[in-house]
């Protein structure tokens, strides 16, 4: 990642990173060098520096009646992170509370794989310990990428374990010869081959379905409905106690 992206990504406004990154390389510089080697009016860059003075990136010094700038030592990044974590930490309780909590029925759509990743994350954190997946017609993207699927699910996959969460999976069986071995190998997680070859794999969740659609650009339908849920989970072992 490029590192201005990463400073954005943490809450540094593009101009700001511009001038965080110009103080990195120099020893000090006053606003009237920074204004005139980035191209930005005098005006604006004595408020961007203000701004990251108090965000704690920059600080200045004293030269006469100049204030000469510095950049604070980079790895101020990880402190300002994890007291941005920890906020995020405390409202989140906050913020589930303001959901509503009526049960309703819904369909949603999660595109590209930061909206796969949104989904799964999602419907882990709702998930419970001991809790259980089960998936029908498992496949995952080989046909498109085989490094993007295989490092998505495996990223999943630990996450799955380590949060104590069951998974049964009825595997198409002409992926047992590439996957079936890495999955039977997997802590909580047992797996049975199915003679189709679907490529579009349907996820059960305790919440919720999810269908996916594996395309250059995939796709993620997430159904949410008691009725739907219990339908296919019933749909599910009926199969899995056909297979030996």
């Amino acid at each position: 990642m490029i590192i201005k992206e990463l400073l954005e990504r943490i809450g540094l406004k593009d101009l700001e990173s511009e001038i965080y990154l110009f103080l990195l390389e120099k020893k000090f510089a006053s606003a009237g060098v920074i204004a005139k080697s980035l191209g930005i009016q005098r005006s604006t860059v004595y408020y961007l520096l203000n701004a990251l003075q108090k965000k704690g990136f920059v600080h200045y010094s004293l030269k006469g009646k100049k204030k000469l700038f510095q950049a604070n030592d980079p790895r101020i990044l990880e402190e300002y992170t994890l007291q941005t974590y920890e906020q995020v930490k405390d409202a989140i309780p906050k913020l589930l509370s303001k959901r509503c909590s009526e049960e309703k029925d819904e369909a949603l759509l999660f595109v590209g794989y930061k909206g796969l990743f949104s989904a799964y994350h999602q419907m882990l954190s709702e998930s419970k310990i001991g809790e259980e997946f089960l998936i029908l017609g498992a496949r995952g993207g080989e046909d498109i990428s085989v490094t993007t699927y295989r490092n998505f699910y495996k990223n999943f996959n630990k996450k799955r374990i380590e949060k104590k969460i069951k998974q049964r999976i009825l595997m198409n069986l002409d992926l047992k010869k590439e996957l079936g071995s890495y999955y039977e190998k997997l802590p909580k997680t047992k797996v049975k081959y199915i003679n189709q070859k679907t490529l579009a794999p349907i996820i059960i969740f305790p919440t919720a379905i999810a269908i996916v659609q594996w395309k250059e650009e995939p796709s993620l339908f997430l159904i949410r409905s008691n009725i739907i849920n219990d339908s296919f989970k019933q749909y599910f072992e009926a199969l899995w106690q056909t297979i030996d």
